[in-house]
C-alpha cells in the first residue's frame, strides 16, 4: 500500500507540472522585479494565476471599497424629519395628520429630539351610527389633537441588510422618551393644553449618507383636567416619512 500511494503521488505531481507547462506559467526567475520594465509590466498584465504562489506576483490592489462601520455617521448633526401619521389606538375616529422632528445628536447613540404632531378628526362609521340614535360621542370623548414636546432619543442597534442581493441597506434603531403638553379638543370647546408623558421606538433606514427612511411607533399619555375629575387619555401613533441630516458627513 505504501509503494502504491508513493507511485500515485509521484503521478499527480509530474502530471501538475506538465499540464503547467502547456498552459504557459510565467517564468519570473529572471527579471528585475524592483525596476521592471517594459517587457516585464506586459508579462505581469497577462499573468494568470494558477496555483497559489502565482499569486505573489500580482500587482497589488489599487482600489478597494470597504464598507466601514457607520455608513450613516450622526455626532454633531442636526435631523430633520417630516412624516405622514394617524392614530392606531381611537375606536370612534380616524386621526390622520403630520409628525415634525428636529433632532441634534452629540453623540452616535444618544440625542435630543423637539417633536410635534397635529392630526385632524374624522369620524368613523360607528360614529356616525351612533349620531342618528343621539349618542353623540364626538361631543363627549375628549380626543388629543396636538402634541409639543422635548424627548431623549437613544439609538442602541446599528447594522446592515441586504435588499434583494442587490443593495447594502444601514439602519438605526432607536427608543424616545420624554414629555411635553398636549392639544386637548372637546367639541363645542376651546383647545386646552394639558401636560403628556411620551415614549415610542422606531428605526432610520439609509438612503444616503444625509437623508433617511425613518418610521415611528409612539404611545401618548395625556393627564387631561377638564372633564369630570381626572382622566387619562391614551394614543399610539404610527407615522413614517424622511429624515434629512446636516451638515453633510463621510465615512466614519
Amino acid at each position: 500500500m505504501k509503494l502504491i500511494r508513493n507511485l500515485l503521488f509521484i503521478f499527480f505531481i509530474s502530471a501538475s507540472i506538465f499540464v503547467g507547462a502547456q498552459e504557459g506559467d510565467l517564468d519570473l526567475r529572471n527579471e528585475d522585479v524592483e525596476s521592471p520594465d517594459a517587457d516585464f509590466l506586459e508579462k505581469v498584465k497577462t499573468l494568470k494565476a494558477k496555483k497559489l504562489s502565482d499569486l505573489v506576483h500580482l500587482s497589488p490592489f489599487s482600489d478597494v471599497a470597504v464598507i466601514q462601520r457607520r455608513f450613516m455617521p450622526k455626532t454633531g448633526r442636526v435631523a430633520a424629519s417630516l412624516s405622514s401619521t394617524f392614530t392606531l389606538s381611537s375606536e370612534f375616529f380616524l386621526n390622520p395628520g403630520v409628525e415634525a422632528h428636529l433632532t441634534y445628536h452629540f453623540l452616535e447613540k444618544h440625542a435630543v429630539e423637539l417633536s410635534g404632531y397635529y392630526v385632524f378628526t374624522v369620524n368613523r362609521g360607528v360614529t356616525n351610527d351612533l349620531a342618528q340614535i343621539r349618542a353623540n360621542v364626538s361631543e363627549l370623548l375628549p380626543i388629543a389633537n396636538g402634541f409639543v414636546g422635548l424627548t431623549y432619543k437613544w439609538m442602541p442597534v446599528y447594522g446592515k441588510i441586504a435588499f434583494y442581493n442587490r443593495q447594502i441597506l444601514a439602519f438605526d434603531t432607536f427608543f424616545n422618551f420624554g414629555g411635553g403638553m398636549s392639544a386637548v379638543k372637546r367639541r363645542r370647546a376651546p383647545i386646552v393644553w394639558e401636560p403628556a408623558v411620551a415614549a415610542g421606538i422606531g428605526q432610520v433606514f439609509a438612503i444616503t449618507r444625509d437623508l433617511g427612511l425613518r418610521w415611528d411607533l409612539r404611545w401618548h399619555m395625556t393627564i387631561e383636567t377638564q372633564g369630570i375629575g381626572v382622566s387619562l387619555l391614551n394614543d399610539i401613533l404610527f407615522s413614517i416619512g424622511l429624515s434629512y441630516y446636516y451638515p453633510s458627513a463621510g465615512l466614519r
